[in-house]
């Protein structure tokens, strides 16, 4: 068994990271080609994937929430095809080494406590286990049942990034009043007035940023259906999502933050790639993925 490697593969997605075509503004997807993994000394996948495309997590003064009719933070179609698809892509990638069949006891698959995340999970597992004609239940439905997993956020320490963590809120609360904060507002000062004047968010404070930009980028990620406000565009936003991609990483940005906040779930992966070459997991398990 000393000879077989693990494998892991950190997936992928916020949803594909999109392309941005400025000419017809657009958001364009470019996923990787499927490439069948070489499986000689395969002994272990974990993968972990982001959910699907969602509607705004909050609702804000410039947008009608009404107009998403699946509510607020949920997974909409187009998401629901975006985890379908990586299903299939992980399908093309694995699926000589997992079987034609759905085997319960080789595969494991976590979710985070969102309706969002359970239903990545599900879409993704409808693309990944077709059933074969022996596990077909209904002749009209190429469907199967796959279990997913999940505990309550307040005790998800591995998939939920807020869990209740007094140092961690103490160490971020010290980050936040660093220079490199300042730094950002001070930079940025312009931005953050036009926003504050746009808006409509009352009493609008930097921190309050990501409200703008997840609801702008949910509407450009639906813009068959989605309007950008008069006020916004291109250039605007991608100035809007650079700040808004350095403030998020403000989360992690001291050594602390990144052992409380992101320490768990590594230390999950690595303790179970350990367990499994060290034979303590046994011969049947071969994948593993956390929907978050």
């Amino acid at each position: 068994m000393g000879g077989w490697v693990p494998f892991l593969i950190a997936l992928l997605l916020n949803y594909v990271q999109p392309k941005h075509d400025v000419e017809v503004e657009r958001f364009v997807e470019a996923w990787p080609v499927p490439v069948e993994a070489k499986t000689d000394s395969l002994l272990y996948v974990q993968v972990a994937w982001r959910h699907g495309d969602r509607t705004p997590a909050i609702s804000v003064p410039f947008s009608d929430a009404d107009t998403w009719n699946e509510g607020l933070g949920e997974l909409t179609k187009r998401g629901i095809a975006q985890q379908y698809r990586l299903g299939k892509w992980l399908r093309a990638r694995y699926g000589k080494w997992l079987g034609d069949h759905f085997d319960r006891s080789q595969v494991f698959v976590r979710s985070s406590d969102y309706n969002r995340t359970l239903m990545s999970a599900q879409a993704n597992m409808a693309g990944l286990f077709p059933p074969s004609k022996l596990e077909m239940w209904d002749a009209g439905l190429a469907w199967q049942p796959v279990p997913v997993h999940s505990i309550p956020k307040s005790i998800d320490k591995e998939l939920y990034e807020d869990i209740e963590c007094p140092t961690a809120s103490a160490e971020f609360n010290k980050v936040w009043k660093l220079g490199v904060v300042r730094r950002m507002e001070a930079e940025n000062e312009d931005l953050i007035q036009y926003l504050r004047e746009h808006s409509q968010i009352v009493d609008f404070q930097f921190y309050m940023l990501w409200m703008v930009y997840d609801n702008l980028f949910c509407m450009h990620q639906h813009n068959d259906t989605q309007t950008w406000p008069s006020w916004m565009n291109v250039t605007l936003f991608n100035r809007l999502q650079k700040l808004y991609d350095a403030s998020s990483r403000l989360k992690y940005h001291t050594e602390v933050l990144r052992r409380l906040r992101g320490g768990p779930l590594l230390k999950d992966i690595v303790e179970r790639f350990l367990a499994k070459t060290s034979g303590a997991l046994g011969d049947k398990p071969k994948l593993y993925a956390y929907s978050a």
